[in-house]
Protein backbone atom coordinates (compact mmCIF):
# COMPACT_ATOMS: atom_id res chain seq x y z
CA UNK A 1 0.00 0.00 0.00
CA UNK A 2 1.24 3.78 -1.05
CA UNK A 3 0.16 6.72 0.56
CA UNK A 4 1.10 10.48 -0.61
CA UNK A 5 0.89 13.57 1.77
CA UNK A 6 1.02 16.99 0.67
CA UNK A 7 0.38 19.74 3.04
CA UNK A 8 0.36 23.67 3.02
CA UNK A 9 1.27 23.31 -0.69
CA UNK A 10 4.82 21.61 0.04
CA UNK A 11 5.12 22.92 3.31
CA UNK A 12 5.01 19.33 4.26
CA UNK A 13 5.46 16.24 1.81
CA UNK A 14 5.24 12.63 2.49
CA UNK A 15 5.48 9.20 0.63
CA UNK A 16 4.81 5.82 2.22
CA UNK A 17 5.18 2.85 0.99
CA UNK A 18 4.05 -0.65 3.47
CA UNK A 19 4.04 -4.01 2.40
CA UNK A 20 3.54 -7.61 3.57
CA UNK A 21 3.75 -10.82 2.67
CA UNK A 22 4.89 -14.59 2.35
CA UNK A 23 7.29 -16.46 0.18
CA UNK A 24 9.43 -19.53 -0.56
CA UNK A 25 12.88 -18.36 0.14
CA UNK A 26 15.71 -20.43 -0.57
CA UNK A 27 18.67 -20.82 1.55
CA UNK A 28 21.97 -19.75 0.47
CA UNK A 29 25.89 -19.95 0.27
CA UNK A 30 27.85 -17.47 -1.58
CA UNK A 31 31.25 -17.71 -3.09
CA UNK A 32 33.82 -15.37 -4.99
CA UNK A 33 34.06 -15.26 -8.80
CA UNK A 34 37.04 -13.65 -11.15
CA UNK A 35 35.94 -11.14 -13.89
CA UNK A 36 38.13 -9.28 -16.43
CA UNK A 37 40.57 -6.95 -14.37
CA UNK A 38 39.46 -3.90 -12.82
CA UNK A 39 35.74 -4.91 -13.72
CA UNK A 40 34.56 -6.12 -10.62
CA UNK A 41 33.57 -5.22 -6.86
CA UNK A 42 35.93 -7.51 -4.69
CA UNK A 43 39.67 -7.76 -4.42
CA UNK A 44 41.46 -10.72 -3.20
CA UNK A 45 43.80 -10.04 -0.39
CA UNK A 46 45.86 -12.90 0.92
CA UNK A 47 45.93 -12.51 4.80
CA UNK A 48 47.81 -15.73 5.80
CA UNK A 49 50.43 -16.06 3.26
CA UNK A 50 48.96 -19.52 2.19
CA UNK A 51 48.21 -19.20 -1.52
CA UNK A 52 44.79 -19.97 -1.15
CA UNK A 53 41.48 -18.56 -1.57
CA UNK A 54 39.66 -18.36 1.49
CA UNK A 55 35.96 -16.44 2.15
CA UNK A 56 37.32 -14.22 4.48
CA UNK A 57 40.01 -12.77 2.01
CA UNK A 58 38.20 -11.35 0.00
CA UNK A 59 37.28 -7.65 0.69
CA UNK A 60 35.30 -4.51 -1.33
CA UNK A 61 38.34 -3.32 -3.20
CA UNK A 62 39.85 0.25 -2.42
CA UNK A 63 40.84 0.98 -6.21
CA UNK A 64 38.88 0.03 -9.20
CA UNK A 65 41.98 -1.75 -10.61
CA UNK A 66 42.20 -4.30 -7.89
CA UNK A 67 38.77 -5.32 -8.56
CA UNK A 68 38.48 -8.78 -9.92
CA UNK A 69 36.19 -10.74 -8.35
CA UNK A 70 32.52 -10.25 -7.87
CA UNK A 71 30.25 -11.77 -5.33
CA UNK A 72 27.85 -14.53 -5.62
CA UNK A 73 24.85 -16.23 -3.99
CA UNK A 74 24.81 -19.81 -4.94
CA UNK A 75 20.95 -21.30 -4.26
CA UNK A 76 20.67 -24.55 -2.28
CA UNK A 77 17.92 -27.06 -2.18
CA UNK A 78 16.51 -26.35 0.95
CA UNK A 79 13.48 -23.78 0.87
CA UNK A 80 12.05 -22.37 3.97
CA UNK A 81 8.78 -20.15 4.29
CA UNK A 82 9.52 -16.85 5.21
CA UNK A 83 7.56 -13.82 5.80
CA UNK A 84 8.34 -10.26 3.95
CA UNK A 85 8.12 -6.78 5.33
CA UNK A 86 9.09 -3.83 3.08
CA UNK A 87 8.83 -0.09 4.34
CA UNK A 88 9.40 2.73 2.69
CA UNK A 89 9.16 6.57 3.74
CA UNK A 90 10.38 9.92 2.69
CA UNK A 91 9.44 13.00 4.96
CA UNK A 92 10.25 16.47 3.68
CA UNK A 93 9.43 20.24 5.69
CA UNK A 94 10.00 23.07 3.62
CA UNK A 95 8.89 26.28 5.42
CA UNK A 96 9.49 28.82 2.59
CA UNK A 97 6.45 27.78 0.55
CA UNK A 98 4.57 29.34 3.50
CA UNK A 99 4.86 32.70 2.85
CA UNK A 100 4.90 34.62 -0.67
CA UNK A 101 7.63 37.40 1.13
CA UNK A 102 9.38 36.84 4.44
CA UNK A 103 11.17 39.61 6.74
CA UNK A 104 12.59 39.43 9.82
CA UNK A 105 12.11 35.75 11.68
CA UNK A 106 10.12 33.73 8.80
CA UNK A 107 13.31 34.86 6.26
CA UNK A 108 15.55 33.20 8.65
CA UNK A 109 12.86 30.31 8.95
CA UNK A 110 12.33 29.93 5.35
CA UNK A 111 16.19 29.45 4.92
CA UNK A 112 16.25 26.22 6.91
CA UNK A 113 14.65 22.70 4.91
CA UNK A 114 14.93 18.98 5.68
CA UNK A 115 14.48 15.76 4.05
CA UNK A 116 14.34 12.74 5.74
CA UNK A 117 14.24 9.02 4.10
CA UNK A 118 13.80 5.59 5.85
CA UNK A 119 14.20 2.31 3.89
CA UNK A 120 13.53 -1.11 5.48
CA UNK A 121 13.30 -4.67 3.73
CA UNK A 122 13.58 -7.87 5.88
CA UNK A 123 12.15 -11.41 5.91
CA UNK A 124 11.47 -13.55 8.86
CA UNK A 125 10.38 -17.16 9.44
CA UNK A 126 7.02 -18.53 10.14
CA UNK A 127 5.70 -17.56 13.83
CA UNK A 128 6.98 -14.82 14.50
CA UNK A 129 3.98 -12.15 13.89
CA UNK A 130 5.38 -9.21 15.72
CA UNK A 131 8.47 -8.70 13.42
CA UNK A 132 5.89 -9.30 10.63
CA UNK A 133 3.71 -6.54 10.88
CA UNK A 134 6.31 -4.36 13.01
CA UNK A 135 8.23 -3.14 10.29
CA UNK A 136 10.57 -1.04 13.03
CA UNK A 137 11.25 -4.39 14.92
CA UNK A 138 14.75 -4.68 13.85
CA UNK A 139 16.28 -6.10 16.72
CA UNK A 140 15.52 -9.62 15.20
CA UNK A 141 16.80 -13.02 17.08
CA UNK A 142 19.45 -14.76 14.82
CA UNK A 143 16.68 -18.19 15.15
CA UNK A 144 14.11 -16.82 13.08
CA UNK A 145 15.94 -13.91 10.82
CA UNK A 146 16.77 -14.67 7.15
CA UNK A 147 17.66 -11.08 5.89
CA UNK A 148 17.36 -7.34 7.34
CA UNK A 149 18.27 -4.15 5.73
CA UNK A 150 17.40 -0.89 6.71
CA UNK A 151 19.11 2.66 5.55
CA UNK A 152 18.05 6.01 6.96
CA UNK A 153 19.30 9.28 5.96
CA UNK A 154 18.21 12.90 7.55
CA UNK A 155 19.71 16.22 6.18
CA UNK A 156 18.73 19.57 7.47
CA UNK A 157 19.71 22.36 4.88
CA UNK A 158 20.28 26.13 5.72
CA UNK A 159 20.46 28.38 2.04
CA UNK A 160 20.15 25.42 0.32
CA UNK A 161 19.13 27.45 -2.80
CA UNK A 162 21.71 30.54 -2.05
CA UNK A 163 24.35 30.81 -4.74
CA UNK A 164 26.45 32.39 -2.01
CA UNK A 165 26.67 30.11 0.92
CA UNK A 166 25.21 27.56 2.71
CA UNK A 167 25.12 24.98 5.59
CA UNK A 168 24.31 21.18 5.67
CA UNK A 169 23.76 18.50 8.61
CA UNK A 170 23.09 15.04 7.27
CA UNK A 171 23.00 11.64 9.34
CA UNK A 172 23.30 8.31 7.72
CA UNK A 173 22.73 5.12 9.10
CA UNK A 174 22.92 1.69 6.71
CA UNK A 175 22.69 -1.67 8.72
CA UNK A 176 22.00 -4.97 7.07
CA UNK A 177 22.34 -8.62 8.40
CA UNK A 178 22.22 -11.95 6.77
CA UNK A 179 21.46 -15.92 7.66
CA UNK A 180 23.75 -17.59 5.50
CA UNK A 181 24.19 -21.88 5.61
CA UNK A 182 27.70 -21.17 7.50
CA UNK A 183 26.16 -18.17 10.35
CA UNK A 184 24.63 -14.62 10.15
CA UNK A 185 26.79 -11.86 8.65
CA UNK A 186 25.98 -8.34 9.89
CA UNK A 187 27.52 -4.99 8.71
CA UNK A 188 26.51 -1.28 10.23
CA UNK A 189 28.07 1.89 8.85
CA UNK A 190 26.94 5.34 10.19
CA UNK A 191 27.82 8.91 9.47
CA UNK A 192 26.67 12.47 10.53
CA UNK A 193 28.24 15.35 9.05
CA UNK A 194 28.37 18.78 8.72
CA UNK A 195 29.14 20.86 5.21
CA UNK A 196 29.75 24.64 4.79
CA UNK A 197 30.05 25.62 1.38
CA UNK A 198 30.83 29.25 0.32
CA UNK A 199 31.34 31.15 -2.70
CA UNK A 200 33.89 33.88 -2.37
CA UNK A 201 33.64 35.01 -5.36
CA UNK A 202 32.86 34.74 -9.13
CA UNK A 203 36.43 32.18 -9.39
CA UNK A 204 37.07 31.21 -6.25
CA UNK A 205 34.78 29.16 -3.36
CA UNK A 206 35.42 26.57 -0.68
CA UNK A 207 33.73 24.04 0.65
CA UNK A 208 34.70 22.87 4.84
CA UNK A 209 33.25 19.23 5.53
CA UNK A 210 33.56 17.62 9.35
CA UNK A 211 32.59 13.92 9.82
CA UNK A 212 32.31 11.30 12.56
CA UNK A 213 31.87 8.01 11.34
CA UNK A 214 31.15 4.40 12.59
CA UNK A 215 31.77 1.15 10.89
CA UNK A 216 31.09 -2.10 12.21
CA UNK A 217 31.13 -5.77 10.79
CA UNK A 218 30.38 -9.12 12.88
CA UNK A 219 30.21 -12.65 11.25
CA UNK A 220 29.85 -15.78 13.17
CA UNK A 221 31.79 -17.91 10.88
CA UNK A 222 35.25 -15.44 10.51
CA UNK A 223 34.99 -13.67 14.45
CA UNK A 224 38.61 -12.69 13.26
CA UNK A 225 37.31 -10.35 10.82
CA UNK A 226 35.40 -8.60 13.29
CA UNK A 227 35.51 -5.10 14.05
CA UNK A 228 33.96 -1.92 15.46
CA UNK A 229 35.97 1.55 13.85
CA UNK A 230 35.38 4.75 14.70
CA UNK A 231 36.79 7.53 12.93
CA UNK A 232 36.87 11.46 12.64
CA UNK A 233 37.48 13.89 9.51
CA UNK A 234 38.35 16.93 8.31
CA UNK A 235 38.22 18.07 4.96
CA UNK A 236 38.93 21.89 3.57
CA UNK A 237 38.20 22.20 0.08
CA UNK A 238 39.24 25.23 -2.05
CA UNK A 239 37.92 25.76 -5.86
CA UNK A 240 38.87 27.55 -8.86
CA UNK A 241 36.97 28.19 -11.75
CA UNK A 242 38.20 30.93 -14.62
CA UNK A 243 35.99 29.44 -16.81
CA UNK A 244 33.14 27.25 -17.67
CA UNK A 245 35.82 24.76 -19.29
CA UNK A 246 38.39 24.22 -16.40
CA UNK A 247 38.10 23.73 -12.83
CA UNK A 248 40.68 23.12 -10.25
CA UNK A 249 40.23 21.68 -6.99
CA UNK A 250 42.66 21.95 -3.82
CA UNK A 251 42.00 19.99 -0.82
CA UNK A 252 43.18 18.80 2.63
CA UNK A 253 42.28 15.96 4.63
CA UNK A 254 43.12 15.24 8.24
CA UNK A 255 41.78 11.83 9.48
CA UNK A 256 42.41 9.74 12.54
CA UNK A 257 40.19 6.21 13.55
CA UNK A 258 40.36 2.96 16.21
CA UNK A 259 39.46 -0.27 16.16
CA UNK A 260 37.53 -0.30 19.35
CA UNK A 261 37.00 -4.57 19.13
CA UNK A 262 39.41 -6.88 20.98
CA UNK A 263 42.63 -6.04 22.19
CA UNK A 264 45.13 -4.98 19.40
CA UNK A 265 43.86 -1.35 19.40
CA UNK A 266 44.21 -0.56 15.98
CA UNK A 267 44.70 3.06 15.01
CA UNK A 268 45.45 4.85 11.68
CA UNK A 269 46.49 8.91 11.45
CA UNK A 270 45.89 10.31 7.73
CA UNK A 271 46.77 13.03 6.37
CA UNK A 272 46.29 13.60 2.78
CA UNK A 273 46.59 16.09 -0.12
CA UNK A 274 44.09 16.06 -3.20
CA UNK A 275 44.82 18.26 -6.73
CA UNK A 276 42.04 17.84 -8.86
CA UNK A 277 42.10 18.93 -12.54
CA UNK A 278 38.66 19.06 -15.11
CA UNK A 279 39.22 20.41 -18.40
CA UNK A 280 36.64 20.28 -21.74
CA UNK A 281 39.16 20.54 -24.30
CA UNK A 282 36.29 21.03 -26.86
CA UNK A 283 32.94 20.76 -27.03
CA UNK A 284 32.19 17.01 -26.92
CA UNK A 285 35.84 16.07 -24.87
CA UNK A 286 36.94 15.74 -21.50
CA UNK A 287 40.46 15.80 -19.36
CA UNK A 288 40.37 14.82 -15.79
CA UNK A 289 43.17 14.66 -13.70
CA UNK A 290 43.12 13.27 -10.16
CA UNK A 291 46.21 13.26 -8.05
CA UNK A 292 46.97 12.81 -4.01
CA UNK A 293 49.32 12.46 -1.60
CA UNK A 294 48.78 10.98 1.75
CA UNK A 295 51.26 10.06 4.52
CA UNK A 296 49.62 7.64 6.51
CA UNK A 297 50.48 6.56 10.35
CA UNK A 298 49.23 2.72 11.26
CA UNK A 299 49.60 0.99 14.57
CA UNK A 300 48.48 -2.32 14.36
CA UNK A 301 48.67 -5.84 13.05
CA UNK A 302 49.52 -5.67 9.31
CA UNK A 303 47.69 -7.52 6.41
CA UNK A 304 44.62 -7.95 8.05
CA UNK A 305 40.71 -6.50 7.41
CA UNK A 306 40.82 -4.13 10.79
CA UNK A 307 44.00 -2.62 8.54
CA UNK A 308 42.75 -2.33 5.04
CA UNK A 309 39.10 -0.96 6.31
CA UNK A 310 40.78 1.71 8.10
CA UNK A 311 43.21 2.91 5.57
CA UNK A 312 40.52 2.10 2.74
CA UNK A 313 43.67 -0.13 1.13
CA UNK A 314 46.66 2.74 1.55
CA UNK A 315 49.58 1.75 3.41
CA UNK A 316 51.61 3.11 6.27
CA UNK A 317 53.90 5.75 5.33
CA UNK A 318 53.82 7.47 2.29
CA UNK A 319 51.44 7.13 -0.74
CA UNK A 320 51.02 8.47 -3.91
CA UNK A 321 48.04 8.11 -6.42
CA UNK A 322 47.38 9.35 -10.13
CA UNK A 323 44.87 9.34 -12.04
CA UNK A 324 44.09 10.28 -15.71
CA UNK A 325 41.19 9.81 -17.91
CA UNK A 326 40.33 10.79 -21.26
CA UNK A 327 36.40 10.64 -22.74
CA UNK A 328 35.56 11.88 -25.68
CA UNK A 329 32.11 11.50 -27.79
CA UNK A 330 32.64 10.08 -31.10
CA UNK A 331 29.35 10.48 -32.80
CA UNK A 332 25.78 10.72 -31.57
CA UNK A 333 26.02 6.73 -30.56
CA UNK A 334 30.13 6.29 -30.15
CA UNK A 335 31.81 7.54 -27.23
CA UNK A 336 35.39 6.47 -26.36
CA UNK A 337 37.51 6.69 -23.27
CA UNK A 338 41.22 6.18 -22.38
CA UNK A 339 42.49 6.46 -18.83
CA UNK A 340 45.33 5.50 -16.21
CA UNK A 341 46.07 4.57 -13.21
CA UNK A 342 49.25 5.15 -11.36
CA UNK A 343 49.56 4.04 -7.38
CA UNK A 344 52.19 3.91 -5.34
CA UNK A 345 51.49 2.75 -1.87
CA UNK A 346 54.20 2.49 1.43
CA UNK A 347 57.11 -0.20 0.36
CA UNK A 348 54.68 -1.95 -2.38
CA UNK A 349 56.18 -1.86 -5.69
CA UNK A 350 54.09 0.78 -8.04
CA UNK A 351 51.08 -0.11 -10.12
CA UNK A 352 50.48 1.04 -13.59
CA UNK A 353 47.13 0.17 -14.99
CA UNK A 354 46.15 1.86 -18.87
CA UNK A 355 42.39 0.92 -20.38
CA UNK A 356 40.64 2.24 -23.60
CA UNK A 357 37.57 1.45 -23.76
CA UNK A 358 34.97 2.33 -26.61
CA UNK A 359 31.11 2.17 -25.47
CA UNK A 360 27.59 2.17 -28.33
CA UNK A 361 24.95 3.78 -27.23
CA UNK A 362 21.57 2.79 -28.14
Amino acid sequence: AGYDLQIKKGFITSNTLYEIGSVQEQKKEFTYAPVPDGTGIYTWIDYNENGVQEINEFEIAAFQSDADYIKLLIPTNEFIKAYSTIFNESFTINPKTLWKSSEGLRDLISRFSSLVSLQINKKTLEGNLASQFNPFLLNISDNVLITEASLMSGFLYFNKTNPKYGLDFSYQSNRSKTLLTNGVEARTNKNYGLRLRWNISRKFSTIIKAEKNEKVYAAEFYPGNNYFIKGYLGEPQFVYQPSSVLRITLGYEYSNSENLLGEVGERALNNKVTLDLKYNVIAKSVININTMFANVDYIGAPNTPVQYTMLEGLQSGQNYLLNVSFDRKLSQFIEMSISYEGRLTGDNPIVNTGRAQVRALF
